[in-house]
């Protein structure tokens, strides 16, 4: 009985903080019509039937695996595509946007969200952070316009993380270790990291809705 009680609390500690705000799920589940999500990871699903999930790896609930380069799909095949905590993965973002606006019809719409301040997290590889500013500069590049800016994290958020990050890296072991993870999150979080509304002053992590557009 009591291992039992020891094992769901370790569990439970080891758990935090992962959840993720689903705003840019909910923006791309109320657009209309044929959509594609890059880099789904099998966690969350969609309202519409009419979604292909692609991954560069197989797994649960991937519809088609590919090899990070040419997406494998014809000019102008989806009216909508997710991006969601991908570009910060890959080797060539830009060449990734190249693609996807090259799959997206015209005036298909694009929602993606990127880190502005997360520790390093492999998936396998993390590479890059971004700026509203400075992904406006890329999209702009592959024909992409930004329609609205929304945020989907606060410092706070970051802020937890990056110190459960890297208390979980460390090489502690022992009671000490144990009751800084205790006191991280029972006590610092609920009492000074509470979670707040993000918004363009308050932010580690926002999304874009782009559309396609031609330039002339």
């Amino acid at each position: 009985m009591i291992s039992r009680i020891w094992y769901k609390f370790l569990n439970n500690l080891g758990k935090w903080p992962c959840d993720r705000n689903m705003k840019s799920i909910e923006i791309f589940d109320g657009l209309y019509g044929k959509g594609l999500d890059i880099g789904h990871d099998g966690e969350y699903t969609f309202k519409s039937d009419n979604i292909t999930r692609l991954n560069i790896h197989p797994g649960n609930n991937i519809d088609v695996v590919y090899d990070g380069g040419i997406i494998p799909f014809e000019d102008k095949t989806f009216d909508k595509i997710l991006l969601r905590c991908v570009l910060e993965h890959v080797n060539d973002p830009e060449n990734l946007l190249k693609e996807a606006s090259r799959i997206l019809k015209e005036n298909g719409v694009m929602v993606i969200e990127v880190p502005f301040i997360n520790p390093v997290h492999a998936a396998p590889i993390d590479n890059f952070r971004f700026t509203p500013n400075g992904l406006k500069i890329i999209l702009i590049n592959q024909k992409l316009q930004i329609d609205s800016i929304f945020y989907t994290e606060d410092h706070n958020w970051a802020i937890k993380w990056l110190l459960w990050q890297r208390l979980k890296e460390s090489n502690e072991i022992g009671l000490k270790y144990l009751l800084k993870f205790i006191f991280l999150k029972y006590f610092i979080n609920p009492l000074f990291l509470r979670s707040r509304t993000p918004d363009e002053k308050n932010f580690a992590q926002f999304g874009c809705i782009v559309k396609k557009v031609n330039y002339t």
